[in-house]
């Protein structure tokens, strides 16, 4: 009972503890981008860390995750992001979330114009498709202009989507390079256009250099496909995908991948996401933390997440003080001490910083 209930506490003072400074501030933005790449208007939704106006973190900037289909998805991505990113012991560090609402998902998320089914019969109803390079040029140079713009950001960018959506996540991996750094694809739709980039794979995995790239892949244990109801073929595609990954080692790829044998097509999703931006920050995951825990250990983690996202990455200021917050939580207080130190050494003449000192020494 005294565990629950000193868990509890530690609890509650973090909670008060993000919201201190807070009150009155907007987290949820909307933004209608007038695209000069698409021709006409676009909505997305920009959802901020719950610290971002924290005193503690108001010169820290954050990655950005980009959700496919975010119209209908922008709630419960959010949902997913907070139970990993808050919390006494977060498993990843916090991130803007830029859900971008699609209007017609299959012209903007195909990366070829397809004329059959799957079953080789012809057909119009994909004659509005193939828009993903356009797509990705919105998403690059105008939606991600404006966040970088107005927001916060640190130039670390994830891109999620999952079935047409995971398709164009893993075109957008294989053919485009600069804007971003790492991939979650759930159960991609990968027999389009009779396995067009399937196959384009193939040759891209071992011709390519993917160094500093990471991919989380989502096999989903479906059934069927369209206009192919007993046919396997949308779930062999994905798994022969996998096997390209395993045999194309040299690539410099970072990658997972995942086969859920009780999620079909439609419940993947969000367990995807989940376990994707956990094995992306997999070195910076807190759920461990002990009382070993030092300056110089928290430093090497952040830095093979550094070397392997070709980027610097380094804890916040928010972050350092929670952790000496829950070193003296835990009666720790040279622990604590030596954490609230360097936060100090961060943010010289920090008062939140100088007053815990002072309540730790006196």
């Amino acid at each position: 009972m005294k565990i629950s209930y000193s868990y509890t506490i530690i609890c509650c003072l973090f909670f008060f503890c993000s919201l201190y400074g807070q009150k009155e501030k907007n987290y949820v933005y909307k933004h209608v981008i007038s695209s000069e790449v698409l021709g006409e208007d676009r909505m997305v939704t920009v959802f901020l860390p719950k610290n971002y106006y924290h005193p503690l973190a108001v010169k820290s900037n954050f990655g950005v995750l980009y959700v496919l289909d975010g119209g209908k998805k922008k709630v419960v991505t959010n949902g997913v992001y907070d139970f990993l990113a808050n919390g006494v012991k977060p498993a990843i560090p916090e991130l803007i979330i830029v859900a971008i609402h699609q209007k017609n998902r299959m012209f903007d998320l195909t990366p070829t114009k397809a004329t059959t089914f799957p079953n080789g019969k012809k057909t119009k109803r994909y004659e509005k498709s193939g828009n993903a390079f356009a797509f990705y040029e919105f998403i690059a140079n105008e939606v991600g202009e404006k966040v970088n713009r107005m927001y916060r950001t640190s130039g670390f960018n994830i891109l999620t989507g999952h079935s047409f959506g995971g398709l164009n996540t893993l075109y957008t991996l294989l053919e485009k390079e600069g804007f971003f750094q790492a991939f979650i694809a759930s159960d991609p739709s990968l027999w389009w256009d009779n396995r067009r980039l399937f196959y384009d794979a193939k040759e891209m995995l071992i011709s390519k250099k993917f160094t500093n790239k990471s991919l989380f892949l989502a096999i989903a244990n479906q059934q069927g496909t369209p206009s192919m109801p007993t046919s396997n073929l949308h779930q062999e595609t994905i798994k022969s995908f996998a096997k390209l990954l395993d045999n194309s080692k040299e690539n410099g790829l970072h990658f997972k991948h995942k086969f859920y044998e009780d999620r079909e097509h439609h419940s993947v999703s969000m367990i995807a996401l989940q376990d994707g931006l956990s094995f992306i920050f997999e070195d910076v995951s807190f759920q461990s933390t002990d009382y070993k825990l030092t300056k110089e250990k928290l430093q090497e983690r952040y830095k093979v997440l550094s070397d392997k996202v070709g980027m610097s990455f380094n804890p916040s200021i928010l972050q350092i003080v929670n952790l000496g917050d829950l070193f003296s939580f835990k009666g720790n207080k040279k622990k604590a001490l030596q954490f609230y130190k360097w936060a100090l050494e961060e943010s010289p003449n920090n008062i939140l910083i100088k007053e815990r000192i002072t309540k730790i020494t006196s």
